[in-house]
């Protein structure tokens, strides 16, 4: 869990000077912003899942591992998105 949560969260900042070219303070602050987001909404999510089944330290922990593979997929989205969107500028650049 902790690896997921500091993979995605380095690879935001990391891209923040790539991508956004100005404004990079605002669109940290934005992110920022979905982070704390996700802060409030998470343990709602853990909550519901403790009163939907039996045994809810178990299937809470199950939740959070899934919500945590899932950021893990999407950053590997972007990676390979943003890695052939480079791709193509620099192919660009060179003709």
């Amino acid at each position: 869990m902790a690896f997921g949560a500091g993979f995605t969260n380095a690879a935001v900042y990391q891209w923040i000077p790539e991508v956004i070219r100005r404004g990079r303070s605002q669109t940290g602050g934005l992110i920022s912003c979905i982070g704390a987001f996700g802060g409030f909404i998470i343990p709602f999510i853990l909550g519901n899942v403790r009163d939907t089944f039996n045994k809810g330290a178990v299937r809470g922990f199950f939740a959070y591992t899934f919500l945590s593979v899932v950021g893990i997929g999407v950053t590997s989205y972007l990676i390979s998105h943003f890695e052939i969107e480079k791709q193509k500028r620099d192919t660009s650049i060179r003709i």
